[in-house]
């Protein structure tokens, strides 16, 4: 699966990290499961006060309405995930996640969300990198399918 990069920069206090249509998380729900086709999102150059969004892209594939849910997979460890490059657990991070309900979506109908890591100025964090993880999930006919979350790895300037 690709990885999508994000810099911050001293100038521009909002991260928007690429967001054409191939730079965004896309995921696709099934009759059968669902796929998530990136592994990972990159945020450099973050610190205390910025904001980096992304969006995810969710496409249902399937001839019912699903009503898909994007969430923070807590107590996900980041030190296991083999592009973790050092990045450490830090649960605080949860808190900054800013991810919308999202509306049920339409049999073949495609919607995109905005996800956002907003770090309060107030907020410390003493490492150089941390990771969380963004899960996916969707109920459809009384059934919920999960899907492998996506890597938020951030490195700190």
């Amino acid at each position: 699966m690709p990885r999508i990069g994000c810099y911050c920069t001293a100038f521009r206090r909002v991260v928007l990290c690429p967001r054409p249509v191939d730079r965004s998380v896309g995921i696709t729900i099934r009759a059968n499961g669902m796929e998530v086709d990136t592994s990972d999102v990159q945020v450099s150059n973050f610190k205390a006060g910025d904001r980096a969004e992304m969006t995810y892209r969710i496409h249902n594939a399937t001839p019912a309405a699903v009503q898909p849910i994007l969430y923070v997979v807590n107590g996900a460890k980041v030190e296991n995930y083999s592009k973790a490059d050092g990045a450490v657990s830090y649960a605080p991070a949860s808190a900054w996640m800013e991810i919308p309900a999202i509306p049920e979506v339409a049999p073949g109908a495609i919607t995109d969300v905005v996800v956002a890591l907003n770090m309060p100025k107030e907020a410390t964090f003493n490492g150089t990198k941390f990771g969380l993880q963004i899960g996916a999930s969707v109920e459809s006919n009384k059934q919920i399918t999960t899907a492998v979350g996506t890597w938020w790895i951030v490195s700190m300037r």
